[in-house]
């Protein structure tokens, strides 16, 4: 079944007009061009540090947003579910979901049990990874969209939107205050405390970013999100330009910024080079042993 585009999937080809997707376009384009030169200058480092895995698919993630918005593809609404809707989120998903697992090997590191990264951690990410896929699959199975598309932001994409940033906000709330409990036993110097209280901050934000997400895509399934419900009425009114404006806000907001904001948490948490790592230490105890923590053990960067 054909998609009408101008609706369901904007794109400069077919309304080369509308600066909010030029804007959109650039925007995209400029953070890909940023983020390869972060991983042009990262190239002597570990090949699969969770730096420039976490680069590498943004990178990616920009190429596709800059494809999406620039040129008309021949979709139908089974083909837009899984590539232009659902995918995204899942990608998203998968990105963000890195800050997950590395907070988990900062944990891990800090109570010296970093043998279950390995045996434990990857093996269940791998899962949960082949796991979403399969329900982001499914979804394009099951779901079915009115002929005219009147029906909108499919229901369904936003119930899997629910699930993969509800996760998120969960995962992200729990590991993050488990490191925060145990990075404040530990009697550390100021400048490392003041690191911490950054980690802390960080994983606050994000936590309040995913869940944000997640009630947006809660309420737009039980029919109660009237924000999203406007901007639906937006596109029955063919009022396109102030659609293609909100959307343009939505996606800074919540791709955009937020990227650039993990971005920073990636950079500032791990040291571009070994030996830029500082030798301040302080003591402490953990479970009633007592740990040396430096710089290093923290996976922090040296002190400015």
């Amino acid at each position: 079944m054909a998609v009408n585009c101008t609706v369901e999937c904007p794109n400069l080809q077919l309304t080369p007009g509308s600066w909010p997707l030029w804007l959109l376009v650039w925007l995209y384009a400029i953070v890909g061009a940023f983020l390869v030169m972060l991983l042009h200058q990262g190239r002597k480092g570990a090949l699969f540090s969770f730096r420039n895995v976490f680069l590498l698919l943004q990178v990616l993630f920009c190429v596709f947003r800059v494809c999406i918005f620039s040129f008309s593809f021949p979709w139908t609404y089974e083909t837009l579910l899984l590539f232009a809707n659902a995918f995204p989120l899942y990608w998203q998903f998968v990105t963000s979901s890195l800050l997950i697992v590395f907070m988990l090997k900062c944990l891990l590191t800090m109570r010296e049990q970093p043998q279950l990264l390995h045996h434990v951690v990857y093996p269940i990410y791998g899962v949960t990874l082949v796991a979403f896929a399969v329900i982001w699959i499914v979804i394009m199975f099951q779901t079915r969209r009115s002929e005219d598309g009147s029906a909108g932001y499919d229901h369904s994409v936003a119930f899997y939107s629910a699930i993969l940033f509800g996760s998120l906000s969960l995962l992200t709330g729990l590991i993050g205050y488990r490191i925060h409990r145990l990075l404040m036993q530990i009697i550390v110097s100021e400048t490392i405390l003041d690191k911490v209280r950054g980690i802390s901050y960080s994983v606050v934000l994000y936590t309040i970013v995913f869940t944000t997400r997640a009630i947006w895509a809660i309420t737009y399934s039980a029919k109660v999100n009237r924000v999203q419900t406007f901007l639906n009425e937006l596109q029955e009114r063919s009022d396109m330009m102030a659609y293609y404006f909100s959307m343009l806000v939505f996606l800074f907001i919540f791709e955009i910024i937020s990227l650039m904001y993990l971005l920073r948490v990636f950079w500032l948490w791990t040291p571009a080079r070994p030996d830029a790592l500082g030798d301040q230490a302080d003591g402490g105890y953990i479970n009633g042993q007592r740990r040396v923590v430096t710089e290093r053990t923290l996976l922090l960067p040296p002190a400015a």
